[in-house]
């Protein structure tokens, strides 16, 4: 076992007839009479690997087969042997300017592919990202919110995303709310700053007298800073 979500459990698995291990998301479906995924859940997880099975790209998360059992869903994935990006930064703390830009060439690569595709992620994020050796050859993945967007209608207005890296339109009221692709750039973006400093540009442990702004008005008034000493050695 490798990983525990709310709704799966993942694990490494071996093909028996070439030994090549892939990644394995379990999905159990029942628990004696109490059903464990509901009917609109199981939507969204065929959704995602109907989604993810029309992708293909080298810095996407690949999903190599779905298998469907009365009591359990089995999703095989591509192996990231290095782990979640986010354990990375946790561990690294920052990364070096030249590793940044070998992380980011990948991820916009990846992001560019999707927009091409019509296809928003909307949770771009270190813990969705995944590192396939001990370098930093990376992968994007979940793909649980992401979306198509209507070329008639051009745009979305579902609020949804990790607080910390949605961006200012996903914000707005209701009936105002209208976002598209920018918003995967904006988290990136977020993700950016992140990896060359160490920690978040918008967050509500900044609320101060001083400085008396929510994380998400934060966000909305894009008010974030370069404090020193941990931006100082970062090139313009």
């Amino acid at each position: 076992m490798i990983g525990r979500g709310h709704f799966a459990t993942v694990y490494t698995c071996t093909d028996k007839i070439t030994g090549d291990q892939y990644a394995v998301k379990v999905f159990e479906r029942f628990s004696g009479d109490r059903m464990k995924i509901k009917r609109k859940h199981m939507e969204f997880v065929r959704y995602e690997v109907k989604l993810m099975s029309t992708l293909q790209h080298p810095n996407i998360t690949c999903v190599r087969d779905m298998i469907a059992e009365d009591e359990h869903i089995f999703i095989v994935m591509d192996l990231a042997k290095g782990g979640e990006l986010f354990n990375r930064i946790v561990h690294r703390t920052r990364f070096t300017e030249p590793e940044i830009r070998k992380l980011f060439s990948q991820l916009f690569s990846a992001l560019k592919y999707l927009h091409d595709q019509n296809i928003v992620h909307r949770d771009v994020k270190p813990e969705n990202i995944f590192c396939m050796d001990d370098g930093l050859s990376i992968t994007l993945g979940d793909f649980g919110l992401a979306t198509y967007v209507s070329p008639v209608v051009g745009y979305c207005d579902k609020l949804c995303g990790t607080p910390s890296y949605v961006a200012p339109e996903i914000l707005e009221a209701t009936e105002f709310r209208r976002y598209s692709f920018p918003v995967d750039v904006w988290s990136a973006g977020v993700l950016l700053y992140i990896c060359l400093c160490g920690f978040t540009p918008f967050s509500n442990e900044l609320y101060t007298p001083e400085n008396p702004y929510t994380l998400a008005q934060q966000i909305k008034m894009s008010q974030y800073t370069y404090p020193s000493p941990y931006w100082d050695d970062v090139g313009d």
